[in-house]
């Protein structure tokens, strides 16, 4: 297996960017298909669809392909965060590092017990969840 260094994994990645096929670039300099598309993932890695230069067509093709109705595709991408999750997040990262803290000792009880010291409205339940 050949490695590549980082300068030739760049020069592919942004020669693909500018619109060169993958097949072509494959031929072009004798790197395999699949090696190219590592690059490409692992250079530039699309973190979301908004990211994402997505044509109504490759929409379409999508959404066919998955058997999902293009307003779904819409509304999950133009859904917000529920206020109940983000509080859920806030709450899941401070049961963890209330936890951590305590070199892992504190059970669900001392946590509920230090989050209503920290100001947090939360019940017992829900912490042991």
């Amino acid at each position: 297996m050949k490695k590549y260094n980082s300068e030739f994994k760049s020069m592919i990645v942004e020669l693909y960017k500018t619109g060169r096929r993958v097949l072509e670039l494959s031929r072009e300099y004798g790197v395999s298909e699949v090696t190219i598309y590592k690059c490409i993932k692992q250079i530039s890695p699309i973190t979301s669809i908004d990211d994402a230069d997505i044509t109504l067509e490759e929409i379409k093709q999508l959404c066919e392909v998955l058997n999902v109705p293009r307003s779904t595709y819409y509304q999950l991408k133009h859904q917000t965060e529920s206020k109940w999750k983000r509080e859920n997040h806030q709450l899941l990262e401070q049961i963890k590092k209330i936890h951590f803290e305590s070199s892992c000792r504190y059970g669900s009880i001392k946590v509920h017990r230090q989050l209503i010291k920290e100001g947090f409205s939360v019940s017992l339940k829900r912490v042991q969840r």
